[in-house]
């Protein structure tokens, strides 16, 4: 029903091609040709009718595979003066995409993990606790530690054909950081020693009146009243 038909690389098909002929010839003498790539014509041996049928297993190169039927007074078939052929029937058969799955993790705990493909024109992405999601990049703003584990990418190419690739996510635990003293009063001149845990390092700021802003406990003597906050970093580089 049509000139043409396409399959994916590694897809099987059959296809059945026809041809009229017009009226006109005593005794018609029919040869169906083929080519691949767009090479030179070759007769099909034993294929002498108006129609032709044609296998495409699995394991089909991909490329252009093109038919064609050529018709002439008996006889005279061999003859290019003398016979007349019909306009490509034309198979094409596709690559599958190359294609490539990544992330930008590991990354913490309520940061934004980005999902990255290539090598098609539509991506569509499924992954742990019912996750899906379309394009590339894809993202998933604050992430969680249950949502850690392998992503799938199935890849599109502009045929129409789909390859399947995966990547792993790490999701690193964010630290819960907390401070000993909520809120204090000294009077001036005097100190008071702060503390922060739930992390390996420590950095306090402001710095204004700090012994060490580097430390888990440094003493603080402000000149005025100052809020001081600690930011914890733990062994994965996330912080609180």
């Amino acid at each position: 029903t049509t000139t043409s038909a396409s399959l994916c690389e590694g897809t099987a098909g059959n296809f059945s091609f026809s041809c009229t002929v017009s009226a006109g010839y005593t005794n018609p003498e029919y040869q169906w040709q083929q080519r691949f790539n767009n090479g030179a014509w070759s007769d099909i041996p034993g294929q002498t009718t108006t129609s032709l049928s044609r296998n495409f297993p699995a394991s089909t190169t991909v490329g252009i595979y093109d038919f064609r039927l050529n018709v002439a007074e008996a006889g005279n078939i061999g003859s290019l003066q003398c016979s007349i052929a019909s306009s490509p029937l034309s198979i094409f058969v596709n690559a599958n995409p190359v294609s490539t799955a990544g992330n930008n993790g590991p990354v913490c705990e309520g940061d934004t993990l980005i999902l990255v493909a290539s090598g098609g024109t539509q991506y569509s992405w499924s992954g742990p606790n019912g996750f899906t999601s379309t394009g590339s990049p894809s993202t998933i703003a604050n992430i969680q530690l249950i949502q850690s584990g392998k992503y799938y990418a199935e890849v599109k190419n502009a045929a129409g054909c789909v390859t399947k690739d995966s990547t792993i996510v790490a999701i690193n635990p964010k630290p819960q950081a907390t401070t000993i003293i909520a809120n204090t009063t000294i009077c001036a001149g005097d100190s008071v020693q702060l503390t922060a845990a739930g992390g390996l390092t420590f950095q306090w700021y402001p710095l204004t009146g700090l012994s060490d802003a580097g430390i888990l406990n440094p003493k603080a003597a402000p000149v005025e009243s100052t809020t001081y906050s600690a930011i914890v970093t733990n062994q994965y580089g996330c912080v609180d």
